[in-house]
């Protein structure tokens, strides 16, 4: 069975001065790539059944700037906050992919680099470098996400940047 993982990552966020790494907002331009990727996926009928997001602010402020797009084209998507996708390496994101659900067809999951392009490339095995806001969308075969994801052998299907 074939499933669909989206991985995003945060769109730009400043580093205002005496705000924690954790607490950085989105910019306006974050705001605007956010939706631009949003709406790209909408195009390309690539619709999350749910999404798994980090807790630090820029992450979930990206996925409530694609949202609306999202939901406008697909109805409700189940959304969780994380701490586990912040600072994650491959072995922590695959943790979280590993626990999905085997019902839920298309995960997406925002979070932050290197752990994000680290984790596209070993699930791929493509040397990928996420930009910011961008979205590597990966087609990988398994009955479970943990069978699908422990096979490594995804596939690179499009990467979208902003």
């Amino acid at each position: 069975m074939s499933r669909r993982l989206i991985l995003i990552r945060h769109a730009h966020s400043p580093h205002p001065k005496g705000v924690e790494d954790h607490e950085r907002p989105l910019s306006e331009r974050g705001r605007q790539q956010a939706f631009q990727v949003a709406e790209e996926l909408v195009d390309r009928d690539w619709l999350p059944d749910k999404a798994i997001s980090s807790d630090a602010e820029r992450a979930h402020q990206t996925w409530n700037a694609m949202m609306p797009v999202l939901e406008a084209a697909a109805g409700t998507i189940e959304m969780e906050l994380t701490n586990a996708l912040y600072e994650a390496d491959v072995d922590d994101i695959n943790e979280v992919i590993w626990a999905e659900d085997e019902e839920t067809r298309c995960l997406a999951l925002v979070g932050h680099n290197p752990g994000f392009s680290d984790v596209a490339g070993w699930l791929t095995g493509t040397s990928l470098s996420l930009s910011k806001a961008s979205a590597a969308l990966v087609e990988i075969d398994g009955d479970s996400w943990a069978e699908a994801v422990q096979q490594s052998q995804g596939r690179l299907v499009e990467l979208i940047r902003p």
